[in-house]
């Protein structure tokens, strides 16, 4: 293959995984979140929680995923979570096993 055209792909892999970068850094997910001021203490239950989306730069680093929200039907709060806010595994008293949480990891590629 010759240089030119080597190049010529690996300047259009590189804008390609650019544009993915960009779109998965503006992307968000599906999380459980407060729809009510909540205190400490409170029981979680369909009516002060629901799925809401949030952006990944907004994300704390043990969010809980809004796929999650049946188990964390009866869960106490250990601190309180405002209105709109994530719901975050540290928040819960005794967080049940099946709560997975985890923030997507975002790295910069840079091919030479």
């Amino acid at each position: 293959m010759k240089i030119k055209n080597l190049i010529g792909i690996v300047t259009v892999l590189s804008v390609s995984l650019a544009g993915s970068m960009c779109m998965a850094r503006d992307s968000g997910m599906t999380v459980a979140v407060a729809t009510t001021n909540l205190q400490s203490g409170a029981v979680l239950a369909t009516n002060n929680i629901a799925q809401g989306f949030v952006k990944d730069a907004n994300l704390p680093d043990d969010f809980i995923t809004g796929q999650d929200m049946k188990v964390l039907l009866g869960v106490k709060l250990a601190k309180p979570v405002k209105k709109g806010e994530p719901i975050k595994k540290s928040d819960l008293d005794n967080p049940p096993k099946a709560v997975q949480s985890s923030k997507p990891k975002v790295f910069d590629l840079t091919i030479e």
